[in-house]
């Protein structure tokens, strides 16, 4: 296997692993975080639903005010909780959806209607009342649309603000546990078991890649040390065809004259330096004698 094919195969394994973890370590979180949506948005439906049932409620006089009491304290519960998890998972910067429930709330509880009626079986409201909640209530519903839109366009938290959210709750957990410092190594316990398989391909793609590259420099110095060897050879045989000349016209000279040539050595482990070590080569030249 040349130097070029341990190249393209060491292209192909990077290719591979960087197609792994776009469809896996991606698509897996795009996944999650669509049916974190979905499971959002249907919160938004089933809250915008109640909301219209009681304000329809109080519309026609079906509610004591005894019903409209305890039908915001179960409700503001449920509220406050999504309000506070939406806003986790999401990172959403919006007007507070118990706040303004809450403050409806209190317009209502305030006005004249609630008071003076307060130990009828229902509640009959004004139309001037009933027009002030209709305003309240488009209120609500465009801040639920609000919330539908930015869950909508959230991409969640950061990867590694969501990492270190889970080990937080992990440790906190282990810690009302009383593991105490013990938390710490079981957080990382999980971590560990819960990726253990993105570990492995991890570790044995660096062993790959450590491998090819010292066995493409490993094959690298072979063929320049086959270079060298192919040279030297080269010129040992130059030398013997000099020697051969040489000894075939000093029969028939008159006068010989010595000049050196540096020729490389036949030493191979030399090949690196930039300078090889020479040594001399007698070339004999000679001329005819004279008639």
């Amino acid at each position: 296997m040349s130097f070029s094919d341990i190249i393209a195969l060491l292209n192909i394994v990077v290719t591979v692993l960087i197609g792994f973890v776009i469809t896996h370590m991606v698509s897996l979180r795009d996944s999650r975080m669509r049916a974190m949506k979905d499971y959002y948005i249907d919160e938004l439906a089933k809250i915008r639903d109640e909301i219209c049932e009681f304000y329809s409620s109080l519309y026609r006089g079906m509610c004591s005010s005894q019903d409209i009491i305890d039908w915001h304290k179960g409700f503001k519960n449920r509220v406050s909780g999504f309000d506070e998890s939406v806003r986790n998972a999401f990172n959403l910067h919006l007007p507070s959806l118990s706040k303004q429930l809450f403050a409806n709330y209190r317009q209502i509880t305030y006005s004249e209607e609630f008071n003076f009626q307060f130990r009828d079986k229902f509640v009959h409201f004004s139309p001037r009342e009933r027009s002030r909640m209709g305003r309240e209530e488009k209120e609500l519903y465009h801040l639920l649309d609000q919330f539908l839109y930015d869950i909508n366009h959230s991409g969640g938290p950061d990867f590694l603000v969501n990492k270190w959210q889970e080990l937080s709750h992990h440790f906190s957990y282990y810690c009302s546990e009383g593991k105490g410092l013990c938390s710490v190594i079981c957080v990382i316990r999980d971590w560990l078991l819960s990726h253990i398989t993105r570990i492995l391909i991890l570790v044995v793609s660096i062993f790959l890649v450590v491998s090819f590259l010292a066995n493409a420099k490993r094959m690298l110095n072979t063929n320049e040390e086959k270079e060298a060897a192919d040279v030297v050879i080269a010129l040992d045989s130059i030398r013997a065809d000099i020697r051969v000349i040489a000894n075939s016209l000093s029969q028939d000279t008159t006068s010989l004259s010595i000049e050196s040539m540096p020729v490389l050595s036949s030493d191979s482990s030399a090949i690196n330096s930039e300078l090889l070590p020479c040594e001399e080569v007698q070339i004999i030249s000679a001329t005819k004698k004279s008639q």
